[in-house]
């Protein structure tokens, strides 16, 4: 603290762990939503981290991609060491011994929600008359070119961008454009450029990656996508399974909670309350392509820091 210059008066007087019980809930509180008795308080944690427990993340090794609006990656390690690109810090189950290591995109989803809402109005007009989601047509549409969208790849900082960069003024790129390319090319090479960003902070784990379980589970909206979840596989090389159950944050919070109130105990946890199904398995030429494809992805950014400097600000 003394070489960061941080007043230890600003810290908490004592560390706890997620589960611990830190009291009750005020009567105040505790009169509005009826019960005869004062609700004791979990601890809790971070939103990423509890949503992992909820996928059912509880062991060293154990890793889950989450993709909605932005995307985060993580996994459990028993090492307090992580490396600079990628954040480590105990977990919200058994946080003495286990470490929770992750890292992720600003846009993911989002980056989908843009190029829609920007570029896609005649598909959009089209999608509504067929009465089918924008999604669905824009990937039938995408589905049946090759990876790499026949040499377009798309950079996904479109808000700066996490790890491992961690660049607030990152700005994203389509490199490889002409002619030939149409409006479904661009949308593949958007979710390509968004499983290049999970294969980035997963390789950013170095040598740890080999202690990963081969199972590279995904949650959030994503998984609606066929297509997504074959690229992801592809890219990454990992097969990708996803959990048939509805896995939330607010469930992971509750887990805790029954955890701490030893409502659940750790036989429970450690079995596990989720059950998953393999969505995809990486085809072995796609994966070639792709990795060729993710060295020019890395060197798109330090390229992009040019136009970064002349926006200003």
């Amino acid at each position: 603290m003394r070489m960061v210059a941080l007043d230890p008066k600003k810290m908490p007087p004592v560390l706890l762990e997620s589960t611990d019980v830190v009291g009750t809930m005020t009567a105040d509180k505790a009169a509005q939503l009826g019960p005869a008795h004062a609700i004791p308080i979990v601890l809790g944690g971070i939103d990423a981290a509890i949503a992992t427990f909820a996928g059912g993340v509880r062991k060293p090794g154990d890793h889950v991609a989450m993709l909605g609006t932005s995307m985060c990656w993580g996994y459990l390690q028993t090492e307090t060491e992580s490396g600079r690109d990628l954040v480590c810090m105990p977990y919200v189950y058994k946080g003495l011994t286990q470490r929770y290591v992750f890292g992720g995109a600003a846009t993911a989803g989002g980056a989908v929600t843009w190029f829609v809402e920007q570029f896609c109005q005649a598909e959009l007009a089209q999608a509504t008359q067929q009465g089918i989601s924008v999604y669905t047509l824009l990937e039938q549409q995408a589905a049946p070119l090759p990876p790499g969208a026949h040499g377009l790849v798309f950079l996904p900082y479109l808000m700066g961008e996490r790890s491992p960069v961690w660049d607030a003024r990152a700005s994203g790129t389509f490199a490889g454009l002409n002619l030939t390319h149409t409006r479904a090319h661009l949308y593949r090479a958007v979710i390509e450029g968004i499983a290049f960003a999970l294969w980035h902070n997963m390789r950013a784990v170095g040598d740890r990656r080999q202690n990963l379980d081969q199972r590279l589970v995904v949650v959030g909206g994503a998984v609606n996508s066929d297509l997504w979840m074959q690229i992801i596989a592809d890219v990454t090389g990992y097969p990708v399974y996803t959990i048939e159950e509805a896995v939330e944050a607010a469930m992971g919070a509750a887990l805790l909670g029954a955890v701490g109130l030893g409502l659940v105990s750790d036989a429970e946890v450690e079995q596990g309350w989720t059950h998953v199904v393999c969505r995809a398995t990486p085809n072995e030429r796609a994966h070639q392509t792709y990795q060729r494809l993710f060295a020019v992805y890395e060197g798109l950014y330090p390229a992009m820091h040019a136009l970064a400097a002349m926006r200003g600000g």
